[in-house]
This record gives structure tokens, C-alpha cells and sequence, in this order.
């Protein structure tokens, strides 16, 4: 990843969480809603695009 890429404050944090288990795909949507994570970081952070209305709670 480029340092030139500028992410919000908490992609780095949430996507080593969700690296090890610690939060789930509903969760990282839920930071999207909130505007804490953009959708293209979540792509990032999962490997799946981003959809709203899913009740997955599995990661």
C-alpha cells in the first residue's frame, strides 16, 4: 500500500481485527454507515464488495 493513499483513521486498526477474527463483515458495515470506513476500504479489509441490508454475522 502506497503512503500516498490516504485511509481513514480506523482502516488500519479494523482491518487487523478482522484479520484476526475480532469483528465481523456486519460490524465493518455498520463503520461504513457511520462513515468511520469507506466502502472501498471495506472491499479492501473483506475481499467482497460492498452491500447494504446483508444480516451476515459470520466473517
Amino acid at each position: 500500500m502506497s503512503d500516498d493513499i490516504k485511509r481513514s483513521p480506523r482502516f488500519e486498526d479494523l482491518k487487523r481485527r478482522y484479520e484476526k477474527n475480532w469483528c465481523r463483515k456486519d460490524q465493518l458495515r455498520r463503520f461504513v454507515e457511520l462513515e468511520a470506513l469507506t466502502p472501498e476500504e471495506y472491499e479492501i479489509i473483506t475481499g467482497e464488495p460492498f452491500e447494504t441490508g446483508e444480516d451476515d454475522e459470520t466473517a
